[in-house]
């Protein structure tokens, strides 16, 4: 039997055996040799961007490479220019080169809003971030206080308040009282407690100025907000333009209720300003922070970061003309790339160029912190406590 294949720069004939499956099924081999695939990207780092050169690379094309390496087809790319257009205008040329037989398929990866159309969902979400300016006004009273964890800080004061109850009961001629005073006339436990305070008051005390020191000199800077929670408890306000308005829909409604209770137009500031923050693409906010962004010489860190709690993570798509013969082929070509992992090998690659080291900040003081020192006490006591039973114990027989 005989059919046709409709592509943007060709019409081209196939002739096949009478088999159902082989025809239309979803393997149904095109001729697609030397036969011309348009495409269109835009400007999406780092799936598809533009070199300095004008020449297209990103992740997506490296995909598709692979595709028309193995079809043997003569691809065409057809750059969307997207400079000074708002989303909507944007929205409307994909629409309007699709519809119209511009270009076979969109090689650039969209959001699902676009669902007329054929489209492969990809395997893999785009993570949408809050990039948020940082504060460098410096808090030296909170640097007095954070060399410790709060659980440091209460069980310090416990410890403090018992002595200061100690002292108290000593004075009074209650049995609490009695009891104490006998214990603490006894030389043995008096020894054994003084040196138990004393060492640890030393390990207290130089952990506390080496931590103080450290936070004095590189960490005297208000910390920066690491969740959602901790970063609406600000001021910072949020550039949200008219195009990224509907991303709230997608959002859990309690920050997106937030988000717009702050929320600022595109003309109040810039993106990576110091002034606001921003919703971005992980991606995109790292490689610009990391490339585009100068250090801050007070405090040697980027003026910009990303939250590290995600805002959303959004299933994007491939997507293909209407009635397009390539969208069947191609989900089963992406569908064997993915299952060999060449995509995340690809993906792997961008991040290890992409992502910065993070800053190591040194951490509070945490009991956890403390367990092997407890360990230590606790064991030593114990060995102390046996040789004290054993020696009154030999004591009491002798005098008997």
């Amino acid at each position: 039997m005989y059919y046709g294949v409709l592509l943007t720069k060709t019409f081209v004939f196939h002739s096949e055996e009478c088999d159902i499956v082989k025809v239309f099924g979803p393997k149904r081999a095109l001729p697609l040799t030397a036969s011309t695939l348009t495409f269109q990207v835009m400007s999406s780092f780092p799936y598809t961007y533009r070199l300095a050169n004008n020449s297209i690379t990103g992740l997506d094309l490296l995909v598709f490479r692979d595709i028309f390496d193995h079809v043997k087809s003569v691809p065409v790319n057809k750059f969307l220019d997207t400079f000074g257009y708002d989303a909507m205008q944007v929205k409307k040329a994909i629409v309007w080169n699709l519809v119209n037989g511009q270009v076979d398929f969109m090689l650039s990866r969209m959001s699902v809003d676009y669902g007329r159309f054929e489209s492969i969902f990809i395997p893999e979400h785009v993570d949408i971030c809050l990039v948020v300016p940082r504060s460098f006004r410096a808090d030296l009273m909170t640097s007095v206080m954070r060399p410790f964890d709060n659980s440091v800080w209460v069980a310090l004061g416990l410890v403090v308040g018992v002595f200061q109850l100690k002292k108290v009961l000593l004075k009074t001629n209650s049995m609490i009282g009695r009891a104490l005073a006998l214990l603490e006339r006894h030389s043995n436990w008096k020894t054994f407690t003084t040196i138990g305070v004393e060492w640890i008051s030393f390990v207290l005390i130089e952990n506390y100025l080496a931590q103080v020191t450290s936070f004095f000199l590189n960490f005297r800077l208000e910390p920066d907000p690491e969740t959602l929670e901790q970063f609406f408890a600000t001021n910072i306000a949020i550039r949200l333009p008219a195009e990224q308005l509907h991303i709230l829909d997608y959002i859990e409604p309690t920050v997106a209720e937030a988000i717009r209770q702050r929320a600022v137009g595109e003309k109040a500031c810039r993106e990576f300003s110091d002034r606001c923050a921003h919703l971005d693409r992980s991606m995109r906010a790292k490689f610009i922070i990391k490339y585009h962004q100068p250090i801050d010489p007070s405090s040697g860190a980027k003026r910009s970061y990303i939250l590290k709690e995600t805002v959303l993570s959004k299933p994007w798509t491939y997507v293909f003309a209407r009635g397009s013969p390539l969208k069947d082929l191609f989900e089963v070509y992406l569908q064997q790339l993915f299952e060999a992992g060449l995509p995340q090998w690809y993906k792997r690659t961008v991040i290890n160029f992409v992502e910065s080291p993070e800053m190591q900040y040194e951490k509070s003081l945490q009991l956890e912190h403390l367990t092997s020192i407890w360990v230590f006490i606790v064991a030593g006591w114990g060995v102390a406590m046996i040789v004290f039973l054993m020696e009154r114990v030999i004591k009491l027989k002798l005098f008997k």
